[in-house]
C-alpha cells in the first residue's frame, strides 16, 4: 500500500462521518491481528505502542516491523507512539518512521506540559 498521511485520513474521516479506530499492541501477534481485522473491515487503523512495549522490542525493530505490516496492508495503516514521556524518545520514534507521537506531559504543570508539546513539535 502507497504511503498514508494520518493528518489527510483523519479531515476524510471527519468529511465523512467515520472513525480511525485506534489499537494498542504489545508484539508482533497483536499488530498483524489488528491489521487483519482492519482489513477484514476495510476501515484505516492507528497501531499504537507505548515506550514500554517499543524499549522491549527494540527500537528499530519495533519500528521496522509496524512500517513493513503498514505497507503490507490493504488499508491504511497508521503508527503511533502512545503516551510517551521522554521528548527525546518522541524525537527518535519521528526519526525512525513513526508518523505519529504523543508526548505526555498531563502531570506537569502548564507552562511546563506546552513547552514540552513545542519542543516535540
Amino acid at each position: 500500500m502507497k504511503k498514508q498521511n494520518l493528518n489527510e485520513e483523519l479531515h476524510k474521516a471527519e468529511r465523512d462521518g467515520y472513525a480511525v479506530p485506534a489499537f494498542n499492541f504489545n508484539d508482533i501477534w497483536d499488530l498483524t491481528a489488528i491489521i487483519r481485522a482492519a482489513e477484514d473491515q476495510r476501515s484505516p487503523v492507528m497501531v499504537m505502542a507505548i515506550p514500554r512495549v517499543v524499549d522491549c522490542l527494540g527500537r528499530e525493530a519495533c519500528a521496522a516491523m509496524a512500517l513493513a505490516a503498514a505497507a503490507a496492508a490493504s488499508v491504511p495503516v497508521f503508527l503511533h507512539l502512545d503516551h510517551c514521556k521522554d521528548v527525546g524518545f518522541c524525537k527518535v520514534a519521528v526519526d525512525l518512521g513513526f508518523p505519529s507521537v504523543m508526548i505526555d506531559a498531563s502531570a506537569l504543570p502548564l507552562e511546563q506540559n506546552i513547552a514540552m508539546v513545542k519542543e516535540v513539535c
